[in-house]
């Protein structure tokens, strides 16, 4: 069966600077191919005859230009044409009724890239630590750090993906389960009418779901509400957290003067007792 798992990623600062290049390379594809498809539908629709309609491809090479845009020249090759396969892949699902139509990506603190085993493999250092070495052979960051909590297997293709400064490493690997050897549901039913009562009150809990109380579990209650709120919250803190510490650390251009930042530095206000 295929199972996934998500590990946490350490890179270093050198590192993040090169995988969120990375990042912005792999959404230019993705967005060059959005308004691609966008300019060619509305030609087509225009001057062409009733039937014609936009080529849907996976070609990406006639985005790169030297003067137009240069920086994707720094980038892996092979990163692009994953962006480009999973725009095409999400348009076919889209012709078939699958999911919507493949829209463009805002720039915000999130992104993610698709690494396929050319460019991806775990290595176990001379430290004895095993760590992930992500890139080609010419072009890469070199070993990555992870937060290694389980045993898993060696995938075929992972994502790298960033979301408020931290980093995570996710994929799926098969962990060597046939599906028959997994119980249903009526299976457990089944198992489970033919114990005692003794065992059923020790192994299992009743829950009873409600309106005022969302959940209920003998003389425990779970409001799953306040713990929705509170990501909401953790959620606002770190968006304003990044954006206070581009603004402080001069990330934020459009200033002409020093002086004209500071205008907008909010003033400390002293509490008088």
């Amino acid at each position: 069966m295929l199972t996934g798992i998500r590990l946490k990623a350490n890179p270093s600062n050198h590192q993040k600077l090169i995988l969120s290049q990375w990042m912005g390379c792999a959404r230019s594809v993705w967005n060059s191919k959005c308004d691609e498809n966008r300019y060619y539908s509305a030609f087509a629709r225009k001057y062409y005859p009733i039937g014609t309609y936009a080529p849907v491809d996976k070609a990406y090479s006639h985005f790169k230009d030297d003067q137009l845009s240069p920086w994707l020249s720094d980038c892996p090759s092979k990163i692009m044409a994953n962006s480009a396969c999973n725009w095409f892949d999400t348009y076919q699902d889209f012709m078939k009724g699958r999911c919507g139509k493949p829209k463009r990506k805002k720039k915000d603190s999130g992104g993610s890239i698709y690494l396929t085993r050319d460019l991806f493999r775990f290595e176990v250092c001379d430290d004895g630590v095993k760590r992930l070495f992500v890139g080609a052979k010419r072009n890469n960051i070199g070993h990555l750090s992870l937060k290694l909590h389980k045993d898993f297997k060696e995938p075929k293709s992972i994502y790298i993906k960033k979301r408020h400064d931290s980093y995570w490493v996710s994929f799926c690997y098969d962990d060597g389960i046939e599906g028959d050897e997994v119980l249903s549901q009526a299976d457990h039913l089944k198992y489970l009418s033919q114990c005692s009562e003794a065992f059923l009150q020790k192994h299992l809990i009743g829950i009873d779901r409600g309106v005022v109380k969302p959940i209920q579990a003998g003389e425990s209650t779970f409001d799953l509400y306040i713990v929705e709120s509170m990501r909401i919250e953790t959620h606002q803190l770190l968006t304003l957290k990044l954006k206070y510490r581009k603004f402080y650390f001069g990330e934020c251009h459009g200033f002409r003067s020093f002086e004209e930042k500071a205008k907008l530095i909010p003033k400390r206000r002293w509490k008088s007792y």
